[in-house]
């Protein structure tokens, strides 16, 4: 039988130390206004509802503070395509040439 290391889930590769967790929420909040740009604000509020007051408070600060540089990176919506106009010019006459050709 081959010595296979299993990892648990007291690993150092698994865990966040509390030495850690500052770089993590700084890295975290970095992301923020790119998933705010696609997600949009008003779905992250709604998200934020189930939250408990006090993280509820801290997380509209930051939805607050990332606010303008999300839509700034938000994606844009191309121009709408222009409908085709409908013809002003009535159909052509025909001839008087034509009109005799066909009574004969």
């Amino acid at each position: 039988m081959r010595n296979v290391r299993k990892y648990s889930r007291k690993s150092k590769e698994c865990t966040y130390t509390p030495r850690n967790v500052p770089q993590v929420r700084k890295s975290a909040q970095a992301c923020l206004p790119y998933i705010m740009a696609h997600v949009g604000y008003a779905g992250m509020v709604d998200k934020c509802g189930s939250v408990d007051a006090k993280s509820k408070k801290t997380i509209q600060d930051l939805l607050d503070k990332y606010k303008e540089e999300a839509e700034a990176l938000a994606p844009k919506k191309p121009p709408p395509k222009p409908k085709a106009q409908p013809k002003d010019d009535p159909p052509p006459k025909k001839s008087a040439q034509a009109e005799s050709l066909k009574s004969s």
